[in-house]
């Protein structure tokens, strides 16, 4: 019953974690696996990614192929590998020390949210993208995978498996401020 607990309030069980606590260290920030295991993955969801991958490479080469534009599959390609690679890397990121951060992730989307009002720049007519030492994203992309961590921390922190209408208020607010911004 204790291991559930800990379970649902996002914290590691085990000993571990109790190795940890009785250090007085905190749990690292993120934890990586300890070894690569091939039942980790979904084969087939990357099989067929990488089928509809395949797909768009195909269409690229038979768009460019007499045109000034030929070999601009080889950069799709790439992109392609480069996926792959940081699929992986996060795929060996433990979601449970992403939960802890939840709440700092939360304030630095909201953050960045109203930065962009400062220091957006306009593109094709709307303000979006924050550009830093030649990179310029879009905060709002950080910020859906935030709200899923948030609203998924929140839900596993309640004591009971059932939301109430008050719990779905909250929610709606934790989402509401950076869909406002």
């Amino acid at each position: 019953a204790s291991a559930h607990r800990e379970h649902r309030a996002g914290r590691r069980a085990g000993p571990a974690r109790a190795v940890d606590a009785a250090r007085g260290r905190p749990e690292p920030l993120i934890l990586m696996a300890s070894s690569f295991s091939t039942r980790d993955h979904d084969w087939t969801l990357v099989a067929l990614v990488l089928a509809i991958a395949t797909l768009g490479v195909l269409q690229i080469y038979s768009a460019t192929r007499e045109t000034v534009w030929k070999g601009a599959h080889f950069r799709q390609v790439l992109w392609i590998l480069g996926g792959l690679a940081l699929m992986w890397l996060i795929s060996q990121i433990d979601y449970h020390a992403l939960m802890q951060q939840a709440p700092l992730l939360y304030l630095l989307c909201v953050l960045g949210l109203v930065a962009i009002f400062a220091i957006g720049e306009v593109r094709h007519g709307s303000r979006r993208w924050i550009e830093l030492q030649g990179l310029s994203f879009q905060v709002s992309e950080f910020a859906k995978v935030v709200l899923v961590l948030v609203v998924a921390r929140y839900c596993s922190e309640l004591p009971r498996d059932v939301l109430s209408g008050v719990d779905l208020l909250k929610i709606g607010g934790l989402v509401g401020v950076p869909m406002a911004l």
